[in-house]
């Protein structure tokens, strides 16, 4: 009796499998150009595919061709609405085969990996994210482009994926959460989707993560951090192990903004490609140009950099430590002292910046080669209303990494420095 039940409903479950794949995996009608350009004799092209608003994020090489994938949105819609959208061309980027992938709301793919028996996706869903928010989406798909599974990964806020890579009897996947603070985030999966673990990274401030390359060990992980940065925010280069464990990590940068973006693991050393900007000075006001950046480092951990002067919550009065406070008060002028610890000897040198909200270096205050790394701070400095932000960084290698503690508040008074001392009016 048990038999003849199952038996009965299974082309009912087969109908309605049938129909929700139809209902959800969609293709469009898409023609393609090739802006005025067209075909040279050396195999070069130019095409953009038309009837439908899109960006591709990721591209691989295929047999036949390439496989795309991004985000896009049909005629007559918004980016609200947009779609996951897996597009196969060949070799001169005629269209194959197009199909979209996603619900009501908006979904974007921004990685793609060739699989055996298909293609696999990551990005965001906000269709099917809980309660409506982002979460990261990974989507496996066939050879024909028809879905086989999804899966969504909430880690209690918004969430994205940015790349995927295959792992063993699965797959690693990173992305980033938008929680309390903003965190890189790693997921391993198994060949099903199904989580095995996750793990969040960062401080109290925000990071990302852009990409990700296994090494023979572990994993790297590339993004920015404005936790351990120098600036506002450093290229950040996280090491991990084979069960997600921190080993080190790393920052790059200056005092503006940079980024990694791209990361791969080569022979023992590790190539990041990403942004930095050059700060300059144009008709009495700052800006900043972005220049393509590619840094090679080799596998050794940080060394240490932390200020022990002026100490969190202390009263200094004339340079003189007097008694503990509620917030660190400076009256007069200070001895900023940070103290590193360099077991390598890869120190080259430390500079001292100062932050408020009306000013902010680009420039460092003081660079010093060799220790003691002791700056006399003895300013003209009115900062009771807002506080300054006192950052030292530790420069080392040739790599171009940097170390920074840039943890000090201070409130300061001085209004009588030494006649040959700059003026910090910051508020």
């Amino acid at each position: 009796m048990i038999k003849m039940k199952i038996v009965s409903i299974f082309p009912v479950i087969t109908v309605l499998a049938a129909i929700i794949l139809f209902l959800n995996v969609k293709s469009l009608d898409i023609n393609e150009s090739s802006d005025n350009i067209g075909m040279s004799s050396n195999g070069e092209w130019n095409k953009i595919y038309e009837n439908f608003a899109g960006e591709a994020f990721g591209i691989i090489k295929v047999n036949g061709g390439y496989a795309i994938t991004g985000g896009c949105m049909a005629q007559n819609t918004s980016w609200s609405k947009s779609d996951v959208f897996l597009l196969k061309i060949d070799e001169n980027g005629s269209i194959i085969w197009n199909k979209t992938y996603g619900g009501k709301d908006y979904e974007r793919g921004e990685d793609i990996l060739k699989t055996e028996d298909g293609y696999i996706i990551c990005g965001v869903t906000a269709s099917y994210g809980k309660e409506g928010h982002w979460d990261a989406w990974v989507i496996k798909i066939d050879e024909h482009g028809n879905e086989i599974w999804n899966k969504t990964y909430d880690h209690g806020d918004m969430e994205w994926a940015t790349r995927i890579i295959k792992v063993g009897n699965g797959y690693i996947v990173c992305g980033n959460t938008i929680g309390t603070p903003p965190s890189g985030w790693l997921i391993k999966v198994d060949n099903q989707g199904d989580e095995i673990w996750n793990k969040t990274y960062g401080g109290r401030d925000v990071e990302r993560f852009l990409d990700i390359a296994e090494t023979d060990n572990g994993y790297i992980l590339a993004g920015t951090t404005a936790t351990y940065d120098v600036g506002f925010t450093d290229g950040w280069l996280l090491k991990i192990d084979k069960q997600g464990n921190e080993i080190w990590n790393k920052t790059f940068g200056r005092r503006f903004g940079d980024s990694i973006h791209g990361c791969l693991y080569d022979n023992g050393t590790y190539i990041l490609a990403g942004g930095s900007y050059d700060v300059f000075l144009e008709n009495g006001k700052t800006g900043a140009d972005p220049r393509i950046w590619v840094i090679k480092c080799a596998d050794y951990p940080p060394p240490e950099i932390k200020m022990t002067r002026p100490k969190s919550d202390y009263l200094y009065l004339f340079d003189r430590e007097i008694m503990p406070a509620k917030r660190t008060l400076i009256l007069g002028g200070i001895t900023v002292v940070a103290e590193v610890n360099d077991s390598m000897e890869d120190v080259n040198r430390v500079e001292f910046y100062l932050a408020s909200e009306k000013m902010y270096d680009y420039e460092a205050r003081a660079v010093l080669y060799n220790p003691p790394y002791e700056w006399k701070w003895n300013s003209f400095s009115v900062g009771l209303r807002t506080p300054y932000t006192i950052t030292a960084g530790a420069y080392y290698g040739n790599a171009g990494g940097v170390i920074a503690d840039n943890k000090v508040e201070v409130y300061i008074v001085n209004l009588a420095p030494v006649s040959s001392a700059p003026t910090d009016a910051g508020n």
